[in-house]
């Protein structure tokens, strides 16, 4: 659970980050290049803290290859970087299918 509660807040850094980012531009700054940023931030983060989603899962494949742990982050990075709302309500959905997992 604090794996999750991490990505939760690492969601919330990258939004906030990405809004400091945006305050100190005159111009305005294009959505696209604002969700690139966003998405770089988010896997730079993920990679340094070893935060993927599908280790949190244990749905990794089991011959642990170094690619399937980047691929994990990067899959994790393109989740946070959507932002905390998308990443709580991701959390969520797989709480409530394992609780009727486990009936």
């Amino acid at each position: 659970m604090r794996e999750v509660f991490s990505i939760i807040i690492l969601s919330v850094i990258v939004e906030k980050c990405v809004g400091i980012i945006k305050d100190f531009r005159n111009k305005k700054i294009s959505p696209a290049l604002i969700r690139f940023i966003s998405l770089i931030l988010s896997i730079i983060l993920t990679i340094i803290t070893r935060l993927g989603i599908l280790q949190i899962l244990e749905i990794m494949p089991k011959d642990g290859k170094l690619i399937y742990e980047y691929i994990d982050y990067i899959i994790t990075g393109i989740i946070i970087s959507r932002g905390s709302n998308v990443a709580h309500d991701l959390f969520s959905l797989i709480e409530k299918i394992n609780k009727n997992f486990s009936k």
